[in-house]
């Protein structure tokens, strides 16, 4: 948060943070202890409309955290509100589940090139958890490989600090370093024949040190180095997620994993978490016992589907995003052989769709794909390139999204923690 106000706490905030002190454990806990990073930022936050919340004093803050970063679209966004509004008159915790959890996962599976299916969880450390069972469950296996410093949530066999874990939380953990990828062979390695997973963020977002992009050689080596083993490449795009790609954030890059964990800003700000997956592992998620009371709860569930509707739309994120070196010509023109365990055809990074004469997969049993971005693709072409992120382009598609920008989000839409 920036303000242009005085830091000085207000007589509302310092009454609230007396009152918790004696009825919540040190005030607040975990992350969303602000004194654990400053003595100015307010404790208590009344209310958020579009890029700015209120605090107990009735100061106002331009939020540049996104609620932490959940918030894509802004806070009480009117499409997502309305969602949440008529769920609620319908029911939230039903004794079955919610239709709207079938739409939901529909929609994602249609979104996301690398997943097949998808199951519902309550937030981040839900969802890497239930990704790391998975890749146990379906590789018969113990050992996981995760990045030094890397955080994947706060439960016990990934927490990076706090009592009460023991060393036997973490055994079965092998770190590497970060787009260093000969450390990761080591750590592969190490694990030797017990190696079930791979799990790794999209970048390094590593807590209290400076943010720094995947190195697409990193990415593509743990993608053959997953697929060498035998183990599941498990992306974490709890933070990242819907921020660089509609698609995964690695799907720029030619990378798909066989699992995504996804939170943060899936539902705009409601509890939600999800687990993507292919094919190959349908069977395994059938097979595990994961769920929550809430898990499937259909306000959270509403919301995620209208969030998701109006991010395809340009609201999130950039309707022609610039592209990174060596991307632009990499990706879309990347054989589909090297993409690696999901038959869905390749997407540019504007995130239309092939259509259907030149796809080799099967039709939805929902119907044939639309282009997310409104772009019309008559054939693939040679160079792979979009029309919509490159004008000058020679191949043979041709685009009929509008060339104004999509109106920018409410919010800052950087990944952050």
């Amino acid at each position: 948060m920036t303000t242009t106000q005085s830091p000085t706490l207000g007589a509302a905030e310092l009454a609230l943070r007396g009152r918790a002190n004696a009825v919540i454990p040190g005030g607040m806990y975990g992350h969303m202890n602000v004194q654990a990073f400053s003595s100015a930022h307010p404790q208590f936050i009344v209310s958020g409309d579009g890029c700015r919340v209120t605090d107990a004093d009735g100061r106002k803050y331009l939020d540049l955290m996104c609620g932490w970063g959940p918030v894509v679209l802004g806070h009480r966004h009117p499409a997502v509100t309305s969602a949440i509004v008529d769920q609620l008159g319908r029911g939230d915790c039903l004794d079955g589940t919610s239709p709207v959890a079938v739409e939901f996962a529909e929609l994602l599976v249609d979104t996301i090139p690398a997943a097949d299916w998808a199951m519902f969880v309550k937030n981040g450390s839900d969802a890497t958890t239930t990704c790391v069972t998975l890749a146990r469950a379906a590789t018969g296996r113990a050992k996981v490989l995760v990045a030094h410093g890397a955080y994947h949530g706060s439960v016990p066999w990934c927490a990076l600090r706090g009592a009460g874990i023991v060393a036997q939380d973490q055994a079965n953990l092998v770190h590497y370093e970060y787009n260093d990828l000969a450390s990761a062979h080591w750590a592969a390695d190490e694990a030797g024949a017990d190696l079930a997973a791979i799990v790794v963020c999209p970048m390094r977002h590593d807590i209290r040190r400076e943010q720094e992009l995947v190195d697409p050689e990193f990415a593509r080596g743990l993608r053959a180095l997953a697929d060498r083993t035998g183990a599941v490449l498990i992306l974490d795009d709890v933070r990242c997620g819907f921020r660089l790609d509609l698609g995964g954030s690695w799907e720029p890059l030619g990378v798909r994993p066989d699992l995504s964990a996804w939170s943060k800003a899936i539902a705009n700000g409601q509890a939600l978490g999800a687990v993507t997956g292919t094919d190959a592992l349908r069977d395994a998620a059938r097979s595990i016992f994961v769920t929550g009371s809430f898990w499937t709860a259909a306000v959270p569930l509403a919301a995620g589907l209208a969030t998701l509707h109006r991010a395809a739309q340009g609201e999130a994120l950039p309707a022609s995003p610039p592209p990174e070196p060596g991307c632009a010509k990499d990706w879309p023109a990347r054989p589909p052989a090297t993409v690696s365990r999901s038959a869905k055809p390749v997407r540019c990074r504007c995130r239309c769709s092939p259509s259907s004469a030149t796809s080799s997969s099967a039709p939805s049993p929902r119907g044939p794909r639309q282009p997310l971005c409104g772009v019309s693709i008559s054939t693939l072409g040679t160079t792979g390139s979009c029309p919509r992120r490159t004008p000058t382009t020679t191949s043979t598609r041709s685009c009929s999204a509008p060339t104004t920008p999509s109106p920018p989000c409410h919010a800052a839409n950087a990944p952050t923690r």
